[in-house]
């Protein structure tokens, strides 16, 4: 059922909407329906449906109110956030009251929202003469992934409108993309970074906390669960070169850069404690790092 609304666009932005105006927290609405609609983080189409509610968001400048005019005077949006009451398995009455909060009260009377509930229920879940609006389609040719329904300076836009974790994101996309979040200003706050013995932790903003762990076969990242295996190298490289990622775009303001060092008594293997575990080394290896930054 949740591919029926995923590969909708109306559908889709119709539920960003209806999150978004329930959710005090802006940065909250897109991952709480991508979660719920089982929509995997590092997939094209998380991309594709990241990249069409960044855009539809900023062109009617966040306002919730625009956006609950839009649900109210749609009845295809009216339908599809109904639908997304239904799914979340509540009781109608919840749900009702949910929906009457968050689009308006008398925009749907409870008899035909019990309506739509019952139908809903025999499978029937397709607006009646419902015809499918034009996508944006992330095209692969090669190793690269091209939009060709969007001019370079909408892309800008996206880009200068999206926090970090968007951009991120974004840089995965295609190779425009990449160039474009590299090029493009960012203020960030606070970086804190944390090394112990055998992993390197990175904290940035909201994002999640990004972990390197040092195992035999070699550094393991974690970040927000997604896991991935870089065979053969260092937590301390892997985690410098994912920061040199941020730090090398010349238009990156950074505010507060904290380091802390949690050293605990190092193995000893034949007799001796591997350079990269004693602090002077990585203080060293530090200082060689940021100095390209200055």
């Amino acid at each position: 059922m949740s591919e029926y609304l995923r590969k909708n666009p109306e559908a889709m932005l119709s539920l960003f909407f209806y999150e978004h105006i329930q959710n005090e927290k802006a940065d909250e609405t897109f991952p709480r329906l991508t979660k719920f609609l089982e929509i995997p983080e590092n997939s094209h189409e998380f991309s594709r449906i990241m990249i069409e509610w960044v855009f539809e968001k900023n062109k009617i400048k966040n306002d919730r109110l625009k956006m609950q005019n839009i649900i109210q005077n749609n009845k295809n949006a009216i339908h599809y956030c109904i639908l997304y009451e239904f799914l979340q398995k509540k009781p109608i009455g919840q749900s009702y009251k949910t929906f009457c909060n968050t689009v308006g009260k008398g925009v749907v009377d409870f008899k035909e929202f019990k309506n739509l509930f019952n139908r809903f229920a025999r499978g029937k879940f397709a607006v009646v003469g419902e015809t499918c609006a034009p996508e944006i389609e992330i095209q692969i040719s090669g190793s690269d992934h091209s939009l060709p329904t969007l001019p370079e300076e909408i892309l800008v836009k996206i880009v200068e409108k999206s926090g970090l974790k968007e951009r991120l994101t974004l840089r995965k996309v295609s190779r425009c993309f990449r160039s474009i979040v590299d090029e493009s200003k960012l203020i960030c706050e606070k970086i804190d970074i944390r090394f112990t013995d055998l992993s390197t932790e990175i904290c940035i903003e909201s994002l999640p906390m990004i972990n390197y762990q040092q195992k035999k076969e070699g550094c393991v990242i974690d970040f927000g669960g997604n896991r991935s295996v870089m065979n053969g190298e260092r937590h301390i490289e892997c985690a410098l070169r994912d920061l040199n990622t941020i730090l090398k775009n010349p238009k990156f303001e950074l505010r507060v850069l904290k380091t802390t060092f949690l050293l605990g008594i190092p193995f000893l293997f034949n007799g001796f404690i591997p350079t990269e575990w004693t602090p002077i080394y990585r203080f060293m290896e530090l200082e060689d790092f940021f100095q390209r930054f200055k």
